[in-house]
């Protein structure tokens, strides 16, 4: 809860310092966003809850594995107005090395 509370803090002073055009309305936010702040919350409280666990090295190998088959998967499909980029069989290789590296750190 500290987290969230210091992070809107910082983020409403970086709104009110740097944000130059009128607000939109809250029901012009695109459903993603809404979607993002509550995986906000989960990934702030996995963070806290799972690594004591299964170790912070594999949840953090894990973590950054999902993260870039996620991100390969939106510049694959242009997801969230990303310019598409195709996926190559060296970005494929790429992916399967980072998922069986964090998968070795969680078995050893």
């Amino acid at each position: 809860m500290v987290s969230f509370v210091v992070g809107s803090i910082v983020l409403f002073v970086i709104v009110v310092l740097f944000y130059r055009h009128a607000p939109t309305r809250l029901g012009a936010t695109p459903w993603w966003a809404w979607v993002g702040g509550a995986l906000g919350a989960f990934y702030v409280t996995s963070t806290v809850v799972v690594p004591p666990r299964m170790g912070v090295a594999a949840y953090f190998g894990i973590l950054v594995a999902a993260q870039l088959v996620m991100s390969v998967l939106a510049d694959q499909f242009g997801w969230l107005s990303f310019e598409q980029r195709s996926v190559t069989p060296l970005r494929a290789v790429g992916v399967v090395l980072l998922i069986g590296g964090a998968l070795l750190v969680r078995l050893f």
